[in-house]
């Protein structure tokens, strides 16, 4: 079967762990023929950076076309318009049974959308877009989102066979500023790719030896693009204060420019005693190694797509609790912090409670074999297309 993966409202950047990844890669492995049309935006250090045209086959089997946006009048319209190339060409050259697409703000989705209905061909769409990333200024919100991306969102609520939300918060938004009605919605959380039970200990053996721990130290992760909003400098300083002996947090990503003094500090604080590690920017892969190793996941601030994958390599999790983490997939794994106070306690609480430690673990994995797993996440989409 082929399928093709339109990704143009965002970056597309090869070897990462980010959905429009995985599930593309999830579907190659199942043996179809998969196809990615994309932007010329990839992340780099943190940053989004501008790549050239291109076809390209990856490893994993994917092909991927990448394609200009069409200017339109100023830098501005064009990367917020997302008109892209001449990819109905393309797509009649390659003749999919499935479209999957990713975001439902770019112009160009329209004439897919066209181009579906006249050739019979099944069309499903996601989002992500929620209150906490979309629509934040006056343009963006009334002129954007109520506007424009709500003519594109309604055009493709017309032919999909689904749009799947990935939080109750991208389902809220998408009803409340697009208009879309529930016949059509379906939760769709992120996941991750659930691995072997050998992959699984040869990595976290290999990381904790690297990074100097024991099999019975706690170790704690905290990861993503490490802005004010993830609140990594609370989550070092509550860790401090609970003062425990048996634990090492490990933290994984690139440090905003604007806090990168203050967590600086804070790791060369004379309260660590080398139990607080910064070990930088990884690859999608590099990140999924640090989680195997890890035995908890904090992410005391704002959202992150790791979440899911933590859980899918075993991880406890404790968290801020957001509605979109409460509402969905989790059931005994995590304990939830809102404030230092919550978290320090936290802290000393896991430590203190080894067995509901390994309890909390084998709950989230467990979840995500029946939830957060790509490959199952993959079939079941192909499924609602009819296949």
């Amino acid at each position: 079967m082929k399928i093709l993966h339109l990704i143009l409202c965002n970056p597309f950047t090869e070897g990462m762990t980010y959905q429009e990844n995985m599930l593309a890669d999830a579907m190659a492995d199942d043996g179809n023929q998969v196809y990615v049309i994309t932007n010329c935006f990839v992340m780099k250090g943190g940053s989004i950076v501008k790549t050239e045209p291109c076809e390209k086959r990856l490893e994993s089997g994917v092909t991927i076309y990448r394609y200009e946006y069409k200017k339109v009048i100023n830098k501005f319209l064009t990367r917020k318009l997302r008109i892209a190339g001449n990819i109905i060409e393309k797509i009649k050259n390659l003749d999919p049974d499935i479209l999957v697409m990713h975001g439902l703000q770019s112009l160009s989705e329209i004439s897919v959308c066209n181009y579906a209905d006249k050739y019979n061909k099944p069309i499903v769409a996601d989002v992500h877009a929620d209150y906490s990333n979309s629509g934040l200024g006056f343009i963006s919100k009334n002129i954007l989102h109520r506007i424009v991306y709500k003519i594109v969102a309604k055009r493709i609520e017309k032919s999909a066979k689904k749009i799947y939300y990935i939080t109750i918060d991208s389902k809220d938004f998408i009803k409340k500023e697009y208009g879309l009605k529930n016949e059509k919605l379906k939760f769709l959380p992120l996941g991750g790719k659930i691995l072997s039970d050998a992959v699984y200990y040869k990595w976290r053996k290999e990381i904790r030896e690297e990074i100097g721990v024991k099999e019975n130290e706690i170790v704690y992760v905290h990861t993503g693009k490490l802005d004010h909003l993830k609140k990594t400098d609370f989550l070092i300083e509550a860790f401090y204060k609970a003062d425990v002996s048996n634990a090492v947090l490990i933290i994984v990503g690139t440090i905003d420019k604007s806090i990168k003094g203050l967590i600086d500090d804070l790791i060369l604080d004379s309260r660590n005693k080398g139990q607080v590690r910064y070990l930088g920017w990884k690859s999608g892969e590099g990140v999924i190694k640090r989680l195997c190793a890890a035995d908890v996941y904090v992410q005391p601030g704002g959202k992150s797509a790791t979440f899911q994958n933590a859980m899918c390599c075993k991880c406890a999790m404790v968290s801020y609790p957001h509605k979109a983490y409460m509402n969905g997939y989790i059931n005994g794994n995590c304990i939830w912090a809102k404030d230092e106070d919550e978290l320090v306690e936290t802290f000393k609480y896991i430590e203190s409670h080894p067995i509901e430690l390994k309890k909390m673990q084998k709950r989230s994995e467990k979840i995500a074999k029946e939830k957060l797993d790509y490959t199952n996440q993959s079939r079941m989409i192909i499924a609602d297309c009819g296949y």
